[in-house]
């Protein structure tokens, strides 16, 4: 997808639009053919108005000299209104969140009137409801004449959404067939290499609350970022080796919820209660000291140093173990790192830059850092997000036997299969509350969805 979008050269061969040969290693040319792409780590210029970074580049000229805004802001509302994609055009680009930058990066290709449109995993890290909607845009563009590239490793989503089913293993094209032609296990089948289970492993733990078992306690807890995005009375207990997942949209409040969790705000209101000590104005460095280990959504800004390599960012934890007279020993360093690289299957030689991996493997560096630091509480939200069946299913064991070694882990995830398939017991966040919170048992996927919409509620059924 690099080489069409003209940011890598192929060695070799070439690709048209329209019968017509696009030179690679030129964005400029990959742009003016009509190619232009979602990113899976969408990104604007955070300095810059949502207005502003969707014209970037195009901006509409008044008297040849100025910027015209009022006559960009007539188009991209009638782009808004015509495809649902509703934004703040004033908001700064640093105040979005990850779903928000997407359908900005979005109204942008739809501005400069791409033809191609390249989508790079979509909906990794979005809710159920925003996911309907994003499809429901994406078959408006297709019935409008747009060719749709849509990358992803959620089989439902592909086989609801595409035509034509194409998949890649290892650099290589292995199939290209229409989709009516395929089932989801053959295409599972050729995407892994092998026969295996396309569902997730199913944990099957059941815990009851027993108070004297709590590791972990969010109490009363408040805080305010806007009038839309606030937290209001969160309580909920972690047992030791359990693991609670907790579902919902970001907007509601999850991404306020994780920033808080793991010190990178503080509460207005309440207290968190870790092995009975008050943690609640620690900071992320104050809470790896007493046993926290944590796995971000956004893995790019806050889980890795992109320009390190695999190696500096897999000894980042432990680097002073590795030390001799002073000088860290290549020796030591190389020995570590060969052993995560085999234990996690990540690919890629010791000394690349991680920013020229794919994003499943920057995912494995990161959760195979945190969990070898055996924690007594994990947080991790989105873990699978990237990873194909095989590497997520091989997470998921590896969790589960966290949580059996004591381990308490909190998993914050958008994606519903894999909180019901991992989750002890489940909490569901709407609209700034805690809307329920139950053993897996008592839920079901419909369920999951109708609380984190506010289709249902807890005091409904009392």
């Amino acid at each position: 997808m690099n080489i069409l979008c003209g940011i890598v050269s192929a060695d070799k061969g070439v690709f048209s639009v329209g019968g017509k040969p696009v030179r690679s290693n030129r964005p400029d040319k990959s742009s003016k053919a009509g190619i232009g792409m979602v990113h899976q780590h969408p990104k604007g210029a955070g300095s810059l108005t949502v207005l502003e970074n969707i014209i970037l580049g195009y901006e509409p000229l008044k008297y040849r000299f100025f910027t015209d805004l009022k006559t960009a802001e007539k188009k991209i509302h009638a782009l808004q209104e015509k495809y649902g994609l509703s934004l703040n055009l004033n908001a700064d680009e640093s105040e979005l969140n990850s779903a928000q930058i997407q359908r900005m990066e979005l109204i942008h290709l739809l501005y400069k009137d791409k033809n191609i449109l390249i989508f790079d995993e979509p909906t990794a890290s979005i809710s159920d409801h925003q996911i309907e909607d994003l499809l429901q845009i994406m078959f408006k563009l297709r019935d409008e004449g747009r060719t749709i590239l849509f990358i992803s490793h959620k089989l439902g989503e592909v086989f609801r959404a595409a035509d034509k089913i194409a998949v890649m293993r290892k650099g290589k094209l292995i199939l290209c067939k229409a989709m009516e032609d395929l089932t989801p296990e053959k295409v599972s089948r050729e995407m892994i290499g092998e026969s295996g289970e396309i569902n997730y492993p199913i944990r099957n733990r059941i815990t009851s609350k027993n108070t004297n078992s709590i590791l972990y306690s969010i109490k009363d807890l408040f805080y305010r970022k806007s009038d839309s995005q606030n937290l209001k009375g969160i309580n909920l207990d972690i047992l030791h080796g359990e693991i609670l997942g907790i579902a919902g949209i970001r907007e509601n409040g999850l991404e306020l919820l994780e920033d808080i969790i793991s010190g990178m705000r503080h509460p207005d209101k309440g207290n968190l209660i870790l092995n009975n000590e008050d943690v609640t104005g620690d900071n992320p460095a104050s809470l790896r000291s007493k046993g926290v280990s944590y796995v971000p959504a956004d893995r790019l800004n806050r889980g890795v140093s992109s320009d390190s390599t695999i190696a500096e960012n897999l000894i980042l934890l432990n680097y002073k173990r590795m030390h001799k007279l002073g000088i860290l020993a290549p020796s030591s360093i190389n020995k570590w790192v060969e052993g995560m690289q085999d234990t996690y299957n990540i690919e890629g030689k010791p000394q690349q830059q991680l920013k020229h991996l794919s994003g499943g493997n920057i995912q494995k560096v990161i959760l195979s850092r945190e969990l070898r630091e055996n924690p007594d509480l994990i947080i991790i939200c989105e873990p699978s997000w990237g990873l194909d069946f095989r590497s997520r299913n091989n997470l998921h064991e590896e969790l589960s036997q966290t949580a059996k070694r004591g381990t308490s882990v909190l998993l914050i995830s958008s994606d519903l299969d894999e909180i019901l398939a991992l989750s002890d017991r489940i909490a569901v966040l709407y609209d700034g509350k805690i809307s329920v919170c139950r053993n897996k048992t008592e839920m079901n996927r419909t369920m999951i969805g109708e609380y984190m919409l506010g289709v249902r509620s807890n005091s409904e059924e009392n």
